[in-house]
């Protein structure tokens, strides 16, 4: 149903204004504030260190360095996820010198998408409230998820696939621009095509390009969080099963971290000597300037040079074992936290709430199996197509029961003890919404214990890049990944806000703002494939790399 008309132009001028007012702020806060926080708390995803100068201090063994002490030079950093580097050198003609470069326009893409998802929010809260009118929020609406839905299926792919390609010292000026977007224009066909080839649900020739872009993005959204989810539940049990298990952390000393430290400062050490040493080397070299003949230049091929190469061959091994030293020194300190921690009154609530955690995920997995095998036994049936009518509650008539996909048996036992609570006016027939509630705020529990996993590895696979490139594909995987899952939580909040009414309308028909979304039931059977496959997967993983590691 489309909105009331009867809004004055002026009005509805006015009110979009003032929304987008809204919006700028919330883009604003987000570029500014919110990312910059995301710098410092994200996990690390790059594990490039930088060299020594000249000038630094050697670190004695009784003496060892900070490995977390910033502004020094020191030459490693961990647990953070690094500030983007804008000191590089620009080539001229390069879109940086216009602030165009990955990490402005992964900051804006990002800061878009943040806000757009909020606005749909606030527009569907002013819609429980009856702020604004009908017209007003429906145009709004239809900004923000047009918007959203271009930058999640098109302009984030699309800069994904540019910033993979992109390699910023190694610029070659002879290049043409169509050779050099060659890559990133065969990713992005290649996307393009597995875009289109998802199946529309329902009657595709009855749908607009709205509809048919909600409907790929839904099953899209629903396999990368049933992946994420599947992925997330398997590793979360099994960390806990370990901890209760006979793989119980073992407790680490002091003196087991002083012993570490001492190594790692003896390598240091060696690394900064073995640096000087090359430097001196090169000196050595640059002084000698005067022309050789063809004889000493041969003769000097397996001298100098040998040793000069021999040297950088032993400073990057160096460097490799450092990187290796820090990181297990750094699992130790957080290992010996965590064992201080659990002993505490508050460590031993968070484990308590963990185990349960883990027991949840590992029921999911039991539960996502039970659906897919009730499914295919014709026990169990999810709906196949859209229905042709949106659902819309009103007083007359309730959305409660409509779904044929009741929420699992974890999540309906705490809807059903929400709705028995006194102080909560709720029905017992609403159980199965709130139910459904709690179920999508556990999924994004588990799919947030994953995104850090996931980005580490991304950050693995890309090591090869530069840093400020990395930064922007984590920023890039993080405002898609938030897109989607916030668009799941309103379709799965379909039918549980209450709508605004026309007050000229006397036949009390409901203009709801959710009548352009897809029904959320239609795509269950889809999630609980990707959760099980990608369970599966991860528990086959897991179990293989145990067995490799002698566990």
């Amino acid at each position: 149903m489309g909105p009331d008309n009867s809004v004055s132009r002026s009005t509805l001028v006015s009110q979009t204004v003032l929304f987008f007012v809204a919006r700028g702020a919330l883009f604003y806060i987000c570029r500014v504030y919110l990312i910059r926080s995301l710098y410092k708390l994200s996990p690390e995803t790059q594990f490039n260190s930088a060299a020594f100068t000249a000038s630094s201090p050697l670190a004695t063994p009784t003496t060892p360095r900070s490995p977390s002490r910033s502004g020094d030079n020191s030459y490693f950093e961990l647990g953070k996820l690094p500030a983007p580097n804008v000191s590089r050198p620009h080539f001229r003609g390069s879109t940086t010198r216009w602030g165009l470069g990955p990490t402005s326009v992964a900051r804006s893409a990002f800061a878009l998408c943040f806000s757009e998802s909020c606005s749909l929010f606030l527009l569907v809260m002013c819609q429980a409230y009856g702020i604004m009118s009908a017209r007003s929020r429906y145009v709004n609406w239809e900004i923000s998820l047009v918007t959203l839905v271009v930058l999640i299926l098109i302009l984030i792919p699309a800069l994904q696939c540019l910033f993979v390609a992109y390699r910023p010292n190694k610029l070659d000026i002879g290049v043409s621009i169509p050779r050099r977007l060659a890559l990133p224009f065969f990713f992005f066909s290649a996307y393009v095509l597995i875009l289109l080839r998802i199946p529309l649900v329902g009657n595709s020739k009855e749908m607009d390009t709205l509809t048919a872009a909600l409907a790929r993005l839904s099953v899209m959204g629903t396999v990368v969080l049933g992946t994420l989810s599947g992925f997330g539940a398997i590793t979360t049990a099994w960390m806990f099963a370990d901890a209760l298990g006979k793989k119980r952390w073992e407790g680490i000393t002091k003196q087991d971290i002083a012993s570490a430290e001492h190594s790692l400062t003896r390598v240091r050490n060696d690394l900064d000597l073995r640096n000087r040493e090359a430097q001196a080397l090169e000196l050595q070299h640059t002084k000698n300037t005067q022309p050789r003949s063809w004889g000493s230049r041969f003769l000097g091929a397996f001298s100098g040079e040998s040793e000069a190469t021999a040297l950088r061959r032993e400073i990057a091994g160096l460097r490799a074992l450092e990187v290796e030293m820090s990181r297990e020194l750094e699992h130790m300190r957080a290992r010996q936290a965590r064992i201080e921690f659990s002993k505490t009154l508050g460590g031993r609530i968070w484990n308590a709430g963990g185990w349960l955690f883990g027991a949840y995920c590992a029921f999911r997995v039991l539960n996502s199996a039970t659906n897919l095998l009730s499914l295919f036994f014709g026990i169990r049936q999810y709906p196949t197509s859209m229905p042709a009518d949106t659902c819309i509650p009103s007083p007359e008539a309730s959305c409660a029961g409509i779904s044929t996909a009741p929420p699992d048996l974890i999540s309906g036992a705490l809807g059903l003890l929400v709705s028995l609570v006194p102080g909560i006016p709720l029905e017992r027939s609403e159980a199965d919404q709130v139910a459904r509630q709690i179920s999508l705020l556990l999924v994004g529990c588990i799919v947030l214990s994953s995104i850090r996993v996931v980005l580490i590895g991304v950050g693995k696979i890309l090591r090869v890049t530069s840093r400020s490139v990395l930064t922007s594909l984590t920023l890039l995987i993080l405002a898609q990944l938030m897109g989607t899952y916030l668009l799941s939580t309103l379709i799965q909040l379909r039918t549980s806000f209450p709508p605004a009414y026309s007050a000229g309308d006397g036949t009390g028909n409901a203009l709801s703002l959710f009548s352009t979304l897809p029904a959320f039931e239609v795509f269950g059977w889809i999630f609980d494939a990707a959760f099980l496959i990608s369970a599966c997967i991860t528990t086959a993983w897991r179990w293989l790399e145990g067995r490799l590691q002698g566990m």
